[in-house]
């Protein structure tokens, strides 16, 4: 069995390496991962779920030529998912709660901050459809709706970031820079109260001596849940996961995937081109979504961060001109 899982990660490991060399070995670090410090049940499901999505990646980049399916799919599954929260919003009125599992409407996703990071995920496949039918720009202010129903700013923080990266592709360095401290000014009158932005800071700081004991190799991947499966003393609350993607890689992968990731963002940056405005959005917004979420173990918003890579990695080696400025 573990020859057989060895086998299958090194024969997609080496058939991603000539689509993109850092994935290939985030897959290999995974694998490793899986097997030291500790084999376990958690450790198998997890490296299971990072090879499922390098797979994903793999059969996008090398099989698929028309993006167009993929962009309909995330536009017609932020309406559905829009369409279901208006439901819950008038049943619950009606004292019906649908499919509600918090208080605020979520759609089909399991929280305020997912939904809002599917509309924020999918919010480009919009602009982009924009290219051959304008009709799609009555989408947008439905997906601004859902982010306001959904009672929460991570969305509207991750849009603020893709807006500021439009801007610089837009060589509107003023304007970036304008964009940038009115932000500033934003978090200080209004975002640092909010409750939940310090118990992230809360749960980062007190695990922090901890990581420190693993910071080369990690506890293992998946083994967040076993590192601190106490209370956190200040809210007496379990957290199961870091709500910071790169923070709970490192604890679980340690630091060498760590710079894999950011040596991957230094080779978006050195091959990507002006006209791929959009993915570039998209990637930005996803990556600042990491940063106070865990988009990354959900699997919808997993499958649609790898889509936009993919779409990124085939556009690039295609040369198939996917974005219009606007």
């Amino acid at each position: 069995m573990v020859i057989m899982e060895i086998s299958l990660t090194l024969a997609l490991a080496t058939v991603l390496w000539q689509y993109n060399k850092y994935i290939a070995a985030f897959l290999v670090m995974a694998m490793i991962s899986m097997f030291y410090p500790h084999y376990g049940p958690m450790s198998f499901y997890a490296q299971k779920m990072v090879f499922i999505g390098c797979l994903w990646y793999f059969l996008l980049v090398h099989y698929v030529e028309n993006i167009d399916p993929f962009l309909d799919a995330m536009c017609y599954g932020a309406l559905i998912n829009l369409l279901v929260q208006c439901l819950q919003v008038v049943m619950k009125d009606l004292g019906e709660p649908f499919f509600l599992g918090c208080q605020a409407p979520v759609g089909l996703m399991a929280n305020p901050n997912e939904i809002s990071a599917l509309y924020v995920f999918c919010l480009p496949a919009f602009f982009l459809k924009m290219r051959n039918n304008l009709n799609w720009i009555m989408g947008i202010p439905f997906i601004f709706l859902g982010m306001i129903l959904s009672e929460t700013l991570m969305g509207f923080a991750c849009l603020w970031v893709g807006f500021v990266v439009w801007l610089f592709h837009q060589r509107k360095y003023w304007w970036v820079l304008g964009a940038m401290l009115s932000a500033v000014l934003v978090c200080a009158l209004i975002f640092v109260p909010i409750k939940t932005l310090f118990l992230r800071y809360a749960v980062w700081d007190v695990t922090f001596p901890i990581l420190k004991q693993h910071w080369i190799m990690g506890a293992g991947i998946g083994h967040w849940k076993l590192l601190f499966k106490g209370a956190m003393p200040f809210d007496g609350q379990r957290w199961t996961m870091a709500h910071n993607e790169f923070y709970q890689l490192w604890a679980e992968m340690g630091v060498i995937p760590l710079v894999l990731v950011g040596l991957y963002f230094i080779d978006i940056l050195r091959k990507h081109r002006r006209e791929f405005v959009f993915t570039a959005v998209a990637i930005s917004m996803i990556a600042i979504n990491s940063v106070g979420n865990f988009c990354w173990h959900i699997a919808p918003l997993a499958m649609i961060a790898i889509t936009w890579l993919a779409i990124l990695e085939i556009n690039l080696r295609k040369g198939i001109t996917s974005d219009r400025r606007i």
